[in-house]
């Protein structure tokens, strides 16, 4: 008995509509979150994960498609997911773990409810259309970024002089725009080409493939370059293969046509590329033997080394990058700029062992499908199918993303991670049943999948309601704080921290801006706002005690207050925990001045200029050394 297959994903007469409804939960999350610069900051991602753990909830409503996911991969991923989560709540530090908790939680939601319920091909394409919709907004703000404003950022955000002139769009980092834009340009390739679609879908769903390639090259990204070239070369060997296996003679008209444009476009790049210097630089760079990369993967690394088997813990990359920074490395390592070292100093060989089983698990049900699907088309004379298109392009993504993450950290924005969660539920189901052959069993699903989004998403709707007043708080009080508006900030911090008192980032707002205004008075008001000021840092140090912020300010407020033994002793902390600072070192600078010990002040100054030549140690180098001949107030920190 030959193989059937069905495109049926939906039974009764509402299934469709609800796994539509589904579906357009997902995307609404994830365009919510991606319009607000990627949902890097807490207050921009939260809304978007309170969405996709309502529509969990609201998955229970509705019947899963018939067309079974892979059940390897569902174990897979129920593997994976089940033991980060678990390692993010065992995390010394939850402050830092809770941001990975809630985004792992989120990618499951969206990962189930892709391979369980939003599995048609039909309303698949409809979210990649509105992927690229959205695609064609971060290249319009990308444009003016590259030509006119570098520091343009619609809905009132700025982005940082730091990249130049290199596209971000909606994103604040170009890389993480070009980890995008990699993925929907290679969906958009395979849907317009391989699809079963109408004529005018083809065109503008390779319009849409065109501008994020656009994109993805305004945004200077070497990663994204290399990226793409390796995904584009898997993409362009198996529609070759396709078409050539299933229509011969089209075949070699559509690749004659496709080499055409290739060519075309090549020739575009690189007169593009010639016409700018910063795009020559970027090409010019792509073997960049200096790149900081190294020094934060060889962080990585002497983490991992702290405990091999299980990881240090969730976020914890963030202290023990600056405890093992390199002493030419000043900027905060947030991220190591490589997923895989990240997952595996964080979580440990148990993490990248199930990370393992998850990706294989995943390649290998795509390509068993691709391998199923063309025997089946070519059997029936038949070229063009959706579901090939949604599986091929899904799995060429994936590999881009791959490649990307050994020199970017894409997987820790919530605005990309989504994405590849939806795409892995394409691989997972790829929403097509094939009925097995005469005496193999069919297998059923078993009752418990249906819960599974719920599951995933309950755990955000009951932690994130507290979490979004106090995360509202503290992105205005950071913002009052960054414009020195201090009382403001105050305000904010203690609002933040009536209904969430365990945010170190509230205290050290609350701590700092007290601090910083304790300078405008003196006698007892200034010595109430600096009391004040070093019992809010000394409760945010209970929650963070490695932070080097809370522990360099606090250092300071208690110097201002002339008790210098326990801001020795802060100081001592910070450079145990991050040793190779030069601002570190030139605020201990400013605490011998208060002092006036000016030897020491001098010598600490001259350190931090070695480590990065700044204006803080050169004006305190400069007033130390005039005080040593002819005595002048110090200046206050």
């Amino acid at each position: 008995m030959s193989e059937q297959v069905s495109t049926r994903t939906n039974r009764g007469p509402f299934a469709g509509l609800g796994a539509g409804l589904l579906a357009a939960g997902v995307f609404i999350a994830i365009a919510w979150i991606q319009l607000r610069i990627g949902g890097t900051r807490p207050i921009y991602a939260f809304p978007g994960y309170l969405v996709l753990a309502g529509t969990g909830l609201v998955s229970l409503a509705f019947r899963r498609g018939p067309a079974r996911a892979n059940g390897l991969c569902l174990w897979a991923t129920v593997a994976f997911g089940g033991y980060l989560v678990a390692r993010s709540l065992t995390s010394p530090l939850e402050c830092l773990a809770r941001t990975d908790l809630f985004l792992i939680l989120a990618a499951l939601a969206v990962y189930f409810l892709a391979a369980l319920f939003c599995t048609a091909p039909s309303q698949r394409l409809l979210f990649l259309s509105g992927l690229l919709l959205l695609a064609l907004g971060h290249v319009g703000v990308g444009l003016v970024q590259f030509i006119k404003d570098n520091t343009f950022l619609p809905f009132g955000y700025q982005r940082v002089d730091y990249y130049g002139n290199r596209a971000s769009g909606f994103y604040v980092d170009p890389n993480h725009l070009a980890g995008l834009l990699e993925c929907l340009a290679l969906m958009a390739i395979s849907v317009g080409i391989l699809g079963r679609i109408k004529a005018w879908a083809r065109i503008l769903l390779l319009y849409g493939a065109a501008v994020s390639l656009a994109g993805l090259l305004i945004s200077g990204s070497r990663g994204g370059y290399l990226s793409i070239g390796v995904g584009g070369l898997i993409l362009g060997c198996f529609i070759a293969y396709h078409l050539l296996r299933q229509a011969p003679h089209r075949g070699w008209v559509v690749l004659g046509v496709g080499g055409v444009l290739l060519l075309a476009a090549t020739i575009t790049t690189d007169r593009l590329t010639g016409r700018s210097t910063l795009l020559l630089q970027r090409f010019g760079a792509i073997a960049d033997s200096g790149d900081v990369r190294l020094s934060l993967w060889q962080a990585a690394v002497r983490e991992f080394q702290l405990q091999p088997w299980t990881g240090t813990g969730a976020g914890t990359y963030f202290i023990y990058g600056r405890k093992f920074r390199d002493p030419s490395l000043q900027m905060d390592p947030v991220y190591a700029h490589n997923d895989y070292l990240q997952l595996l100093a964080e979580f440990g060989l148990a993490g990248a062992v199930l990370l393992a089983f998850f990706l294989c698990a995943h390649l290998w049900a795509a390509i068993s499908f691709l391998g199923e699907m063309e025997t089946f088309l070519a059997a029936r004379g038949r070229t063009f199918s959706l579901s090939l298109a949604l599986v091929a392009g899904a799995t060429c993504a994936v590999v881009v993303l791959a490649v990307h993450s050994v020199f970017d950290f894409n997987l820790q924005i919530p605005g990309n991670t989504l994405v590849v969660a939806f795409l892995f539920g394409i691989l997972a189901n790829p929403g097509v049943a094939f009925a097995r052959r005469a005496g193999q069993p069919g297998g059923a699903w078993h009752p418990a999948t249906r819960f599974l989004p719920a599951i995933a998403g309950l755990p955000l709707l009951v932690l994130l309601p507290g979490r979004l007043p106090a995360a509202a708080e503290a992105e205005q009080a950071r913002q009052a704080l960054r414009k020195e508006q201090y009382p403001l900030a105050i305000l904010h911090a203690k609002n933040g921290l009536e209904t969430d008192p365990t945010d170190p980032d509230l205290w050290f707002y609350l701590a700092e801006s007290r601090r910083q205004l304790s300078r405008n008075f003196e006698g007892q008001t200034q010595v109430a706002l600096l009391d004040a000021a070093t019992q809010a840092f000394e409760s945010g140090l209970k929650l963070f005690p490695m932070d080097d912020r809370l522990l360099v300010k606090a250092a300071l407020a208690y110097a201002q207050r002339g008790d210098f033994r326990r801001s020795d002793q802060l100081f001592q902390t910070a450079f145990e925990w991050s040793p190779y600072l030069a601002q570190t070192y030139a605020y201990y600078g400013l605490r011998f001045q208060l002092e006036h010990r000016w030897p020491e002040a001098i010598a600490a100054f001259r350190r931090s200029n070695e480590l990065q030549y700044n204006a803080l140690a050169v004006a305190g180098l400069n007033e130390s050394l005039a005080a040593q001949t002819q005595p002048v107030p110090a200046r206050d920190p």
